[in-house]
Parts: structure tokens; sequence; C-alpha cells
């Protein structure tokens, strides 16, 4: 009951001055927006960082690409066969931690191909040749017709599956891709499906926007028409079952291929982890600024609290002195101002949640194109708990020293 009573006596003394309480309270609501907005930000962050990952194949995608043989290996370089089909052929005998493989040849390594159909253009395209698996390991989707099947490939069908952006360069609005012809470097192909469009904002463009002009053939037929029959790849990419077996299953690809190439290490694997290393390394410095800037709000707010509080007591150390003569024991005045701290913690702390949920929303609509802050439940708790705890810790010293007071030197004073 005395408790409850200092929370309502604590309230009332922040009504009854609302510009000294507005100062007192301006540290834990700067602390507690600060802080539900860092771990928004930092949440946003992760989710689109996740969902980046997961658009570009994820952590279990692993990919070989060509690189020169070391100093003392230039000699032999001759004798690797290179990236060829069957490297794939190879690893999927004899690694059994790899579930898909993408053999992969461009027409052009680095995109720019050009598609048309009856006088329209489709530029800077990236046009190769790739097998069923493609589909799962570049985690592209579709929004009508099939993909390539195994088949079409065995039978050097002339057929193409075509990105959102190739769509709407060659056809209109009216007009059904399915079935209809497009050419290719003076070769025309079929379109039997249409991939679905591919959006990840970042920095205020679409880093995924590669998907979108994506010509997928199937290899063999590219291989045939322009490769001259070669099995040569560009691209060698696989994917891994269980991340968590991660780097076995690289050791055993590379052991595989170092077979296959006849000891030359003309290649190298790739994986995702050194970009989810740098996240998490952003990750941590993000929460560590942010955090310290929070907690120092709190602090500079605690130290506020502490000194009105003790001006407080000087203001009412006659009713101090009143209530221990009346027989109020100083274990009750303790708890009485410690309460009073928890309600000026608990309207701060509720104060900077509103200000922290304006802030987050406030940061969606100043930074469009990013990842938008999220608004987390755990945070507005811990907030909230962070100003408590604030208050409490600030009120303590105030308490003990309008507890310790002597009734007749409070009585006396004037």
């Amino acid at each position: 009951m005395l408790f409850l009573t200092g929370m309502r006596d604590g309230v009332r003394e922040i009504l009854a001055h609302p510009v000294r309480s507005l100062l007192t309270l301006f540290g834990l609501i700067c602390g507690v927006a600060s802080l539900i907005a860092m771990i928004g930000m930092v949440h946003g962050m992760l989710a689109g960082w996740r969902a980046f990952l997961y658009e570009t194949g994820g952590l279990e995608k692993v990919g070989s690409v060509a690189s020169r043989p070391p100093a003392y290996q230039k000699h032999l370089a001759g004798i690797s066969p290179g990236r060829t089909a069957r490297d794939a052929e190879g690893i999927w005998r004899n690694v059994p931690g790899v579930t898909h493989i993408s053999p992969e040849f461009a027409i052009d390594e680095y995109g720019g191909t050009e598609v048309k159909r009856k006088g329209r253009r489709s530029p800077d395209n990236l046009v190769y040749g790739v097998v069923p698996d493609v589909i799962v390991i570049n985690r592209y989707e579709m929004e009508r017709g099939r993909f390539i099947a195994s088949l079409d490939g065995e039978r050097g069908r002339c057929v193409a599956v075509i990105g959102a952006q190739v769509a709407k360069d060659l056809f209109t609005p009216a007009e059904d891709p399915l079935g209809q012809t497009i050419d290719v470097k003076g070769q025309p192909y079929r379109v039997i499906g249409v991939f679905r469009e591919a959006v990840f904002m970042q920095g205020g463009r679409n880093v995924v926007a590669s998907k979108n002009r994506s010509v997928c053939l199937p290899l063999k037929t590219a291989l045939l028409r322009f490769n001259g029959g070669s099995e040569r790849l560009t691209w060698l990419n696989f994917r891994v079952g269980d991340v968590e077996h991660l780097d076995e299953v690289v050791d055993a690809i590379q052991n595989t291929l170092v077979i296959l190439h006849r000891g030359v290490l003309d290649f190298s694997l790739e994986t995702q982890e050194e970009r989810a290393t740098e996240y998490r390394r952003t990750e941590r410095s993000l929460k560590t600024s942010m955090g310290g800037v929070s907690a120092i709000s709190l602090f500079v707010g605690g130290i506020v609290i502490t000194n009105i509080m003790l001006a407080s007591i000087k203001e009412r150390i006659r009713e101090i002195g009143v209530r221990k003569a009346l027989g109020a024991r100083r274990r009750d005045i303790f708890m009485q101002l410690m309460a009073e701290a928890l309600a000026i913690g608990a309207v701060g702390g509720a104060l900077g949640v509103l200000a922290g949920i304006g802030l987050v929303n406030l940061l969606v609509w100043l930074l469009p194109g990013q990842p938008p802050p999220l608004l987390v439940p755990s945070a507005i708790a811990l907030g909230f708990g962070a100003s408590l705890l604030t208050g409490l810790i600030a009120g303590a010293y105030p308490a003990f020293t309008a507890a310790r007071l002597d009734p007749i030197g409070a009585l006396q004073n004037e």
C-alpha cells in the first residue's frame, strides 16, 4: 500500500512541475527511444541481409570459378582440362553432401547480350545454358509456363525461359510470351516460361535486377550452338544439403576438382560465408555504437533524476520530519521515495517507447529503398525495463539520504 502511495505521489510531482519533469525525463526518453530505434535498425538490416542472401542462393551455395594457377604450376596449366561438365559428374559421384549441381555456360560471361523480337529489343541480358538444378541453386521462381527439363537438352531443343524485364521489353502487356519466338544472336528460341520478377531494394536500387534480365537455354543446346560443342563451362555452382557441414563439403569438392584438373589449381571455390561474416561484423559494430549512445542517455537521465530528487527532498524536508515524528520508519521513507523514483522511470519509459515508435516510423519514411527498421516487441520491453531500472538506481541515494534524516532537525528546518 505504501509503495502504491509513493508511486502516486511520484506521478503527482511530475504533473505539478511539468517543465522540471520534462527536463528530468528527457535523458530517459532519449535513451529508450534510441535503444528501440537501434534494435529496430539492426533487425531491419538483418532481415534485409537474410532476404538478399536468400535471393542470391543462401549460405548453401558454393561456386567454382576460374583462377590463375600459382607460379610454381604455370608450366602445368596446359594439362588441365579446365572447368567442364565432367567436373559436375565427378562431384556428383564423389561428394554426397552436394544435393544440386548447376554447370552453366554464358554466351557473354559479363552479360550484355541483346535479345530481339519483331523489331523490339531487350539489351544487356545474361543469356546462358543451364540444367534444371539452376532454378533451385539461384532461387528462380516461375511466373508462368515451365522451366527447362533434362529432355530439352538431350534433344537439343531451342527453347528459352526469360526474366520478367526481358518479357516487358519484348512483349506488350496484352501479349502472352509463352509459345512466342525470340531471337538470340540470329537464332530462334521458343519461350516456354517466364520468371517471376525479383525485387530486393537496397540503396535505392534493385540489387537483384540481373535475375530479371536472365535468359536460360538448355545447356547442351547452348554449348553446341555458341561454344562449338566444347564442354568448357563459364560457371559451376553447387548446393550443399547441410550448412553445418559446409567446410567439410567444400574440402571434398576441392579435393575432387584437384584430381579432375590433374593437380593444377586453376580454380577457386567461393561461398557466401565471407559476406555473412561481414554482415555480422557490421551488426556488432552497430550494436556497440548505438548501444553506447543509449547507455549514455540513460546514464545522464539517471544523474538528472538523482539531482532533482535531492532537490525535491530539500523542499519536502519538513514533510519527512512530520512523518517520522508520527511513527514512520526509515524503511517506510526509503520505500516511498523509491516508489516515486520508479514512477518517474515508468513515465519516462512510456514516453520513450512512444518516441521510439515515432522515430522508427520516421526512419522508414526518411530511408526509402533501404531495409526498413522494424518495431521489435522485445526492444520495447527492454527499453521500458531499462528506464525502470535507471529510475530505481538513480533514486536509491536520495531515498537513502531522506531515510537517514533526523526528525527533530527536519522539523526545525525552515
